[in-house]
Parts: C-alpha cells; structure tokens; sequence
C-alpha cells in the first residue's frame, strides 16, 4: 500500500511542479537553480551522516563519476564540490 502511495505522489508532484523554476533551499544542493521537483519546500532539514560525510570531502579538480538515475540532485552537488572550469559530460 505505501509504494502505491508513494507512486501516486511521485505522479501528483510531477504534475503539479513540473515547469517550476526555483532554488534548492536545503540538502546538498542548496543554493543551486532547478527546475521541477519539490526542494523549494523545507521537508528535510536533517543534515544526515551521508550529507555531513559528503560535505567533508575534498573534491576540488577531482573526477567524479555520479551513475545516478533520479532527478540530479547529487550531480548538482558534485559539480559544486569539484570546482568551475571542470568540463561535466552530457547524455
């Protein structure tokens, strides 16, 4: 019953905030543009082991390899960790 919830809302949210432009407020990405989702809404402000671990990384004129498959949100974190000038490939 939860994953079908879980589903609906996806759907819902795709829906209703598809087009929005705003700025990531909190997590990792905080500070960045996006478009669609809903991180302009403060529902995690919990900063994690995994978020305080990453923040701890040095990255800076590093390669990094981010095989995701969900809306970005890591790879906008990475491309701010490692540094401007770094050429990022696109799919």
């Amino acid at each position: 019953m939860r994953k079908l919830f879980n589903k609906f809302l996806r759907v819902i949210r795709e829906i209703l905030f598809r087009n929005n432009k705003h700025t990531i407020r909190y997590g990792l990405a905080k500070g960045m543009k996006r478009i669609g989702g809903i991180s302009f809404l403060p529902l995690n402000k919990k900063n994690s082991k995994e978020k305080q671990f990453l923040n701890k990384l040095d990255l800076q004129n590093k390669i990094v390899y981010d095989v995701g498959a969900l809306e970005g949100i890591m790879t906008l974190f990475f491309s701010r960790k490692v540094g401007e000038g770094i050429n990022t490939p696109q799919n």
